[in-house]
């Protein structure tokens, strides 16, 4: 494939950002959960108001507003069980950060938004198209859908002839910032700040479904596990059945969110999330969020790394996990 360099340092700052953090004391009797904002915080959303007690153990709940903070939370240890991006997952488990997953909870919400008139993919060259996280979910999903339709690129702030350049930013609220003030015409963000962006720039309009790209680029006929949800490997073994009884209640948030979309907003807000968006259940329902757990997620998760793998092992450690990264009860 042409003109891949996934950005892997990007991952490396990953683990160098526990550094960067104070350390949280430890609560005991709590199961500590952390999340990035957005969709995977709406895959907690019931729990978050119910903030249940779990074989005796309080559930505390967190929102990382950025994806790139999120695994420092992983390698400090901080995290009982968190949500990630299932290649970060992967890599860290790999690298010796021992957590392990225990479902799959959301399928793909990555769009590009644009005020711009392009209408096709090869429309973009010539364009400069916003990403977050170099190296990371977004920006790996769209380069890899690029090369599936050869089309070559380069990261760079100004257009680029022949090719599409990414300018990446620190998080979807900043493309909305920027096409808002007309700095920007084209940007890769997630649901639900697809939402956000609809509502709050004038002519902003959906013009790819990234997980239809990669349906049609890979032959596939679903699309790619983003984000699961792994445990710390010693919590799972001192507390097997307060992870099975967690598992099962975030299995009853996947009708619940969609017949509650009126209460989101507040629940997000009482946890400082950056999303403010006027949820409808159809919003929610294309944040994809189901919520499968290892067993049955295993196949899709080991399709998606392996398509990883195709142009970058090293972005996933350089293999795939072995049996004891899918947890089983």
């Amino acid at each position: 494939m042409k003109g891949f360099k996934v950005l892997i340092a990007a991952l490396a700052v990953l683990a160098t950002a526990a550094f960067g953090f104070g350390c949280q004391p430890r609560e005991e009797g709590t199961v500590q959960v952390y999340m990035p904002d957005g969709a995977p915080a709406l895959a907690m959303a019931q729990m978050m108001e119910e903030k249940p007690v779990i074989r005796n153990m309080q559930t505390v709940f967190h929102i990382v507003k950025s994806t790139d903070n999120i695994a420092a939370y992983l390698t400090r240890g901080d995290a009982d069980l968190c949500i990630v991006p299932t290649n970060v997952a992967a890599k860290m488990y790999n690298g010796g950060v021992d957590y392990r997953l225990v479902s799959a909870n959301v399928h793909g919400i990555l769009y590009l938004v644009g005020t711009g008139s392009a209408e096709t993919l090869s429309d973009l060259v010539g364009k400069v198209v916003l990403n977050t996280a170099a190296g990371g979910t977004t920006d790996l999903v769209f380069k890899y859908i690029l090369d599936l339709n050869d089309i070559e690129y380069e990261e760079s702030a100004d257009p680029v002839e022949g090719k599409v350049a990414l300018r990446y930013v620190s998080a979807g609220t900043e493309i909305i910032q920027l096409m808002k003030a007309g700095q920007a015409e084209y940007g890769v963000m997630g649901q639900p700040q697809v939402a956000m962006a609809q509502a709050n720039i004038e002519g902003a309009r959906q013009i790819f479904d990234l997980q239809e790209l990669w349906k049609e680029g890979t032959g596939s006929t679903d699309s790619y596990p983003q984000a699961s949800l792994v445990v710390k490997a010693d919590f799972l073994e001192k507390y097997p059945e307060v992870v099975e009884a967690f598992l099962d209640k975030l299995t009853q948030n996947d009708t619940w969110v969609v017949e509650n979309a009126d209460k989101l907003q507040g629940i997000l807000a009482e946890y400082e999330s950056s999303i403010t968006v006027n949820f409808t259940s159809a919003i929610v329902e294309a944040c994809n969020l189901r919520t499968v757990p290892a067993p049955e997620a295993r196949a899709a998760v080991e399709t998606y790394l392996n398509s990883i793998m195709s142009f970058d092992p090293s972005f996933i450690g350089g293999k795939l996990p072995d049996d004891a990264f899918y947890v089983s009860f």
